[in-house]
């Protein structure tokens, strides 16, 4: 009965919800699912609705074609299973499925039928639903292979416009001048991936979908298909070149020292750059960058990263600073698409993002500058004096990509100026200080496996703590640490856990007294049996009292519990009196107001696997529990 009440829900569970789990109730549990699931005439509607609902043929032929044919076999394999006389009414079923046929498949049954004029059997109707279904299997298959698509049946008429026109001058290919897409030009599949990006950067064209725009205005949302990066697949290994190098099994970090503290205080500027960064619906932003050739990788600032809501791959980088300090882990790389403010140079940067880059910020105020070596240049940060924080830092992945050949050198306290393809940019000694902090930079990418398998163990190892207990168990022990105590013999009195609010407890009485009145019988027939239960009820009522007052006075915060009988097959086994779980008329048990505990006991998979570690085994019977007398009156 138990194994029943577990094996049904929904409206199942609520008819056998109210039975006790004793023996003498299964039969009757069973003949009440059978009576309410096996009615002929509640199955044979549902069946009936369900094919009457059967929607008409629209512009899926095959797909609607399927489902008709699957309706109508099931519909009658059922009505057949409950013994209905499915022989007398099969033209009914050919006429409601005809009527969902389309103008073409009716075209078809009716050519099926040729000149006979005798109603067509259901068996002959349901061939042809099967053989329009492997013609359309078959055609499927061929439109595949020739790439083109099948045909399908439409209402709709159909309007087919030709037009001629000459060569498009737009369309033709940048290499062979022939009427094609770039990515399939011959001429173009044989470059290597940086000649195919050098083509792409001479045209000017887009590096994401090859098409006659900039990377900035390309609407298309497909990435590489190797790295998800906004560029072409065919591209993948020239920007690869440009992506987060591997690390091999151990790093040697490479350190990159801005300035080294000198005896005097003096001022330092760092090669910072403005440059436009393109989010993921194609608008610009402007960035405040900064170009460090000692650095192995380029970093972006999670604030960035978010504002643009470029698409990020997971990857877990140890970023070191100076002196091998660990400075934090990346949070996923993102591939950057920058461009210069003026000209037409862009470029595609693998960065790893950061929570935040450097608290570097100009100490020299603007007012007092004058240079005569970068007088007249177009720098490519006009304010390079400006407090505002840098979000991206360009590594030397990306300066092998920047930077020119010219430089100009000033005095001894002025920067000097390097020409880059995001203009000239300063770096170097400004002039005297009052202010005595320093920036020094350096970046060193690696994968810190020793972390990983620390992390590993960390997870791997068995709690050694007491067990997190939820809410509502850890107030189960709050109560029984409150409310126990110990009694003169030894033993612990305790109270029963009580939930708040109690439900309606009502109405157990006459269910109770009813099944007193089975038992009794039942003791009338086995003497043996009713001297057991008198034996082992003269110990139980140790812990109890009579009830003073009549049964009303206690409305409904009086539960009757009924006894169910519990042994074992052998005639030693002592019986258990106690059903907590049994539910009144009100649908509540005694066990409902209670609270649960937390489960002490381990895990099934986990004492299984610790007897299959054995090689012999041996079992045995645990000794009986002495009866629980400490439970508070």
């Amino acid at each position: 009965m138990h194994y029943l009440k577990t094996c049904v829900k929904g409206d199942a569970e609520q008819l056998i919800r109210s039975l006790p789990s004793t023996e003498e109730n299964f039969d009757r549990a069973w003949a009440t699912l059978s009576k309410h699931f096996e009615n002929n005439r509640l199955l044979m509607r549902s069946y009936l609705a369900a094919f009457t609902a059967l929607p008409r043929m629209k512009l899926d032929f095959t797909a609607d074609l399927r489902r008709i044919f699957h309706g109508v076999v099931t519909t009658v394999g059922a009505l057949e299973g409950i013994g209905r006389p499915i022989a007398d009414c099969t033209d009914l079923f050919v006429h409601l499925v005809v009527e969902l046929f389309d103008t073409k498949t009716r075209r078809e049954w009716e050519n099926s039928l040729g000149k006979s004029s005798e109603p067509t059997s259901y068996e002959d109707h349901r061939e042809f639903l099967q053989e329009q279904l492997m013609t359309q299997e078959v055609l499927r298959a061929v439109s595949r292979e020739s790439g083109k698509p099948a045909e399908k049946s439409s209402r709709a008429a159909r309007a087919n416009h030709v037009k001629s026109r000459g060569p498009d001058s737009s369309r033709s290919c940048p290499l062979c001048k022939k009427e094609h897409f770039l990515a399939f030009c011959d001429q173009y599949k044989q470059k290597s991936a940086q000649e195919r990006r050098e083509v792409m950067a001479t045209h000017q064209w887009c590096w994401n979908c090859l098409g006659r725009h900039m990377l900035g205005e390309c609407s298309s949302n497909k990435v590489c298909t190797k790295c998800s990066g906004r560029h072409h697949s065919s591209l993948h290994e020239a920007f690869a070149a440009v992506a987060l190098p591997a690390p091999g099994p151990s790093a040697s970090p490479t350190v990159h020292v801005a300035k080294r503290p000198p005896a005097e205080c003096t001022s330092f500027l760092l090669a910072t750059a403005r440059v436009l960064v393109v989010d993921r619906s194609g608008t610009r932003h402007a960035a405040h960058v900064l170009v460090d050739p000692g650095s192995e990788t380029s970093l972006i600032a999670e604030s960035l990263a978010q504002r643009l809501r470029l698409p990020r791959t997971p990857t877990s980088v140890t970023i070191f600073g100076v002196g091998g300090v660990q400075a934090g882990f990346s949070r996923g790389q993102v591939a950057v698409d920058l461009s210069a403010r003026t000209g037409s140079f862009s470029l595609t940067v693998s960065s790893l993002v950061m929570p935040h880059l450097l608290a570097y910020s100009s100490v020299t105020e603007t007012g007092a500058i004058s240079w005569p070596h970068v007088e007249g240049l177009e720098l490519a940060d006009p304010d390079f004096f400006a407090r505002d924080p840098v979000e991206l830092l360009l590594g030397t992945d990306a300066y092998a990509h920047i930077v020119l050949p010219d430089l100009r050198r000033g005095g001894t306290l002025e920067p000097i100026a390097q020409h880059t393809r995001l203009g000239w940019i300063l770096l170097g000694a400004v002039g005297a200080s009052y202010v005595a902090s320093v920036s020094s930079l350096q970046c060193s990418a690696m994968e810190d496996l020793a972390a990983f398998v620390r992390r590993f163990w960390e997870w791997e190892e068995p709690p050694c703590s007491a067990l997190s207990l939820s809410a509502e168990d850890q107030e189960c022990e709050d109560f029984f640490s409150q409310t126990h105590q110990r009694l003169f013999d030894g033993r612990y009195q305790v109270r029963l856990p009580l939930l708040p609010e109690l439900p309606h407890l009502a109405f157990t009485r006459r269910a109770t007294s009813r099944l007193l009145e089975v038992m009794s019988r039942r003791f009338e027939r086995d003497r043996e049996f009713g001297d057991r239960y008198r034996t082992f009820m003269a110990e139980y009522l140790g812990h109890m009292t009579p009830v003073a007052g009549a049964p009303s006075i206690f409305g409904s915060r009086a539960c009757y519990l009924p006894h169910h009988v519990l042994r074992g097959s052998g005639a030693e086994e002592k019986i258990r009196v106690f059903n907590g779980s049994a539910r009144g008329s009100a649908g509540v048990s005694l066990n409902d107001s209670l609270h649960t505990g937390p489960n002490l006991l381990p895990a099934l998979a986990d004492v299984v696997t610790r007897w299959r570690c054995h090689r012999c085994l041996r079992r045995g019977r645990r000794k009986d529990v002495p009866p629980d007398r400490g439970t508070s009156r």
